[in-house]
């Protein structure tokens, strides 16, 4: 009896997955799969700074020697920021090379000492940056 109620509700729960799976249908269409990675495709494109690029007259160019991406693609935006790196890589647009760029330039940057900055926030030491600025322009 007691195997009987340790087993029904696996039984269960594999007879409805069987089910569901048997239904399954694709959630979007081939062309709205195809617009949204164009879409995508458009985006990661966008967002890429080329080496010596300058991307607004306020900042200097891309001085790191490879391709850094930025986020939401405009050209205004002067910064590499580690998060957007992390998350565009799951978007199968990022090459391996522009992925060890970013990656080895993000590795550069721990903190060798506790720092306050100017405006008080505080960096401990080892930590990576969570972006990389472009240089501003005197």
């Amino acid at each position: 009896m007691k195997l009987k109620k340790i087993l029904l509700p696996f039984l269960i729960l594999i007879l409805t997955n069987t089910l569901i799976q048997g239904q399954k249908k694709d959630l979007l269409q081939t062309e709205d799969l195809a617009f949204l990675k164009q879409m995508v495709k458009d985006v990661m494109d966008s967002s890429r700074i080329y080496p010596n690029q300058i991307i607004s007259d306020n900042f200097g160019p891309n001085q790191t020697g490879g391709i850094l991406i930025r986020p939401g693609g405009r050209n205004s935006y002067p910064a590499f920021w580690i998060r957007d790196y992390a998350m565009s890589i799951q978007s199968g647009f990022v090459t391996q090379e522009e992925q060890k760029h970013m990656l080895l330039l993000t590795a550069k940057t721990p903190s060798d000492e506790f720092k306050f900055t100017k405006w008080g926030s505080f960096i401990p030491k080892g930590v990576v940056a969570d972006h990389i600025r472009l240089q501003r322009k005197n």
